[in-house]
């Protein structure tokens, strides 16, 4: 990231600690309900994320025991930007393995 982009990013993480703990309960978004989703799911973490990032994973890993998942070597919990490629072609095959069409990069 430029050095713009990097201010912006850490202007916002200071509401964090305010917003993220009640961010989703008006949505629903319990643990309860969370187990129940039923449709296909792809995880992607990063081998070298942060601790924090890890347990979001494990939790959600022990939600949906049969999602998929893919581990991202050398990527941080930044890995959508730092390693954006990887993240699409990952992103990509899943939806085509769901769908049953052919992934883009196959065209």
């Amino acid at each position: 990231m430029d050095a713009r982009q990097r201010e912006a990013v850490r202007a916002s993480i200071a509401k964090l600690p305010v917003e993220w703990p009640t961010g989703f309960e008006p949505y629903g978004a319990t643990v309860e309900a969370l187990s129940g989703l039923k449709m296909p799911i792809q995880l992607i973490g990063g081998s070298q994320t942060t601790p924090a990032a890890r347990a979001v994973i494990d939790v959600l890993r022990g939600l949906w025991p049969r999602a998929a998942y893919a581990e991202i070597e050398g990527a941080g919990h930044m890995g959508p930007l730092t390693h954006a490629d990887t993240v699409n072609e990952i992103i990509d095959a899943f939806i085509g393995r769901v769908t049953g069409s052919m992934s883009t990069t196959d065209v």
